[in-house]
């Protein structure tokens, strides 16, 4: 039997809509849990399901019991599951909250697929360019079509979250090779460059989306850079874990 199928047997036992467990009662069904779980947020996402492999865990242990994680804390170490068939109404998954004397609202830590979501990208136009690797225990990127695009905003996404966003004037296969290499002065380059690495090595896939500059905006005749415009706007409301605040 897998390690985390015992995760799957108490979810579908239970059967309730949203099943929230501390790390603790998790761990006890599955006979403990690794450090990256307490450590590292995104050893509780969601897996791509064009990528399921990545996340052996998660599909053992929740997703093929029919749930998702719809938020962790990892201060208070809980994570709260839901099942995609939503087999209780809002209503009843309401006043069944107030009867266990939580709030029918909760206003979460962070929820992982609306709040720093890879959808949260969609509607501005990023697009899925690459991925991040490990290679002799080294990064590195992996661009497919935007390498040679200037002006572009970025976004590195760790298992369906997004974790990093950023803008060049350089191409884009340039900046990226400045995470690849960063230079012994190269303080954020240096930072991004670890952050990366101990996420691949903990099992999660990091992805690169990209919204390159088309040129078709302009304001009285001047081109607008719009990877400038929407930066700050996006960290601001994204709020990306890898991004110094």
């Amino acid at each position: 039997m897998p390690k985390y199928s015992p995760l799957a047997s108490e979810l579908l036992r239970r059967g309730e809509a949203s099943i929230q467990m501390s790390f603790d009662q998790v761990g006890d069904l599955v006979g403990g849990l690794p450090p990256s779980a307490f450590e590292h947020r995104e050893w509780w996402s969601n897996p791509r399901k064009d990528t399921p492999s990545t996340h052996t865990h998660a599909i053992a242990g929740w997703i093929e019991a029919g749930y998702r994680v719809l938020r962790v804390d990892m201060n208070a170490r809980t994570v709260r599951f839901e099942s995609d068939c939503q087999a209780t109404s809002t209503p009843d998954r309401h006043a069944k909250a107030i009867e266990n004397g939580e709030r029918a609202n909760p206003q979460p830590e962070s929820t992982l697929d609306d709040q720093c979501g890879v959808g949260r990208l969609t509607p501005p136009g990023f697009v899925r360019d690459g991925e991040w690797v490990l290679d002799g225990g080294k990064t590195k990127f992996q661009l497919e079509r935007c390498g040679d695009s200037c002006n572009a905003l970025y976004a590195f996404i760790g298992n369906g979250q997004v974790k990093y966003i950023g803008k060049t004037k350089k191409t884009l296969r340039q900046r990226m090779s400045q995470y690849q290499n960063p230079g012994p002065t190269q303080s954020t380059n240096i930072r991004i460059n670890d952050l990366i690495r101990q996420a691949i090595s903990n099992g999660a896939t990091i992805e690169i989306y990209a919204l390159p500059d088309n040129g078709r905006f302009s304001y009285g005749g001047f081109h607008l850079n719009i990877a400038a415009g929407l930066e700050d706007d996006l960290i601001a409301k994204i709020q990306p874990e890898w991004n110094a605040r």
